[in-house]
């Protein structure tokens, strides 16, 4: 009986030996497996963190090309208006304009620009600048214009003021346009 038992026993200790080293051995196979399956996500996740920033940037751009887009048609909309008042105006033309409800238009556009200038290059956030500063006093005048000359001089002032920025902000639309592309 003492044999059998020491037969066992002996048996026992190389059967659990062998028995931990197949637990072993899968556990090792498992974890490089599971090393490997945990790089494939990582490279995954960076992906698409990637693809998250550049969409978002995608999106950015889009926003803001609309919206420089919006501030063209904008300033084109205020230049044809004043343009009533501007370089070939007349007596005739410029009877009837509203020139309080003009100067407010201008001031309205001109806050709209300033409140935009973070869409637009250095150069053009100059000239941003400049027009913000030259206009102020301009509006003033043409809302309180009550004679003929005083409507023209004002208006082709503020004219000649809008065209180079509609040419900056044009210039500026259409780069942001071809980035998108």
């Amino acid at each position: 009986m003492a044999l059998q038992v020491r037969y066992l026993i002996n048996y026992s200790d190389d059967s659990m030996e062998k028995a931990y080293w197949w637990i072993g051995l899968v556990g090792s196979i498992a974890s490089i497996v599971s090393a490997g399956w945990a790089w494939i996500q990582a490279n995954r996740a960076k992906q698409a963190a990637s693809d998250a920033a550049r969409f978002r940037g995608e999106i950015i751009n889009r926003r803001e090309l609309i919206e420089n887009s919006h501030i063209y048609k904008e300033t084109k909309s205020i230049q044809n208006r004043i343009l009533a008042l501007g370089p070939k105006c007349s007596t005739m033309s410029a009877k009837g304009i509203d020139c309080a409800e003009l100067a407010e238009s201008v001031l309205r556009y001109s806050s709209m620009l300033q409140e935009h200038t973070s869409n637009f290059p250095d150069a053009t956030k100059v000239i941003i600048a400049s027009f913000a500063t030259n206009v102020k006093p301009l509006i003033d005048k043409l809302a309180r214009a009550k004679r003929f000359d005083e409507k023209k001089n004002v208006g082709t002032e503020i004219y000649f003021l809008l065209e180079p920025l509609l040419a900056e902000i044009k210039i500026a639309t259409d780069v942001k346009k071809e980035k998108l592309q």
